[in-house]
């Protein structure tokens, strides 16, 4: 064999050799890039279950939040009208009492006027419209006192619905 033909063998081998180099490389990437693909894939199905678990999680927000709105547009009607029941209810017992007073005052002046005739039985009477006048002034000052409790607990109670942060606070309750 002639030198040329020995160095023509002797680069083929070398060819040879880099190329079964360059296949073993190529096939240790491949088998990087299939791993690397089907641990991507894995995360994928990962992050697509959270989504899905987030996106459920939300609707239940969204739902449990809109029923209490409702609830708290319920209780302010609730609150409103229990508000006007009462103004209405102490408007009445005031006028009661407000007639109550003016028919004692009447038996007042009809005593005063039927004053000269019977001294003893006017001490008697008088004692018994004054006993009566101050069990109706003690009524009166009690019903005030029960009107401006319930008004100052209903302006209260309207103040926290406008300006507690309800969710934060039913949470507590959970």
């Amino acid at each position: 064999m002639s030198e040329y033909g020995k160095q023509v063998r002797s680069d083929l081998r070398l060819d040879v050799g880099l190329l079964k180099k360059d296949v073993e490389t190529v096939t240790t990437l491949c088998h990087t890039v299939s791993s690397t693909l089907d641990k991507t894939e894995s995360i994928l199905d990962g992050v697509v279950k959270i989504i899905t678990m987030h996106e459920s999680k939300h609707a239940q927000h969204v739902k449990a939040e809109d029923e209490v709105k409702s609830d708290i547009r319920d209780l302010h009607s609730r609150v409103t009208t229990v508000n006007r029941e009462l103004l209405a209810k102490m408007d009445e017992v005031e006028l009661q009492l407000s007639n109550k007073l003016n028919d004692l005052h009447d038996a007042v002046l009809a005593l005063r006027v039927t004053q000269d005739t019977s001294p003893n039985c006017e001490i008697e009477q008088r004692k018994d419209i004054e006993h009566e006048l101050a069990v109706l002034k003690e009524s009166m000052q009690d019903i005030d006192r029960w009107k401006w409790t319930i008004m100052g607990a209903i302006a209260l109670l309207a103040w926290l619905i406008g300006h507690v942060d309800l969710f934060a606070f039913l949470k507590l309750f959970k």
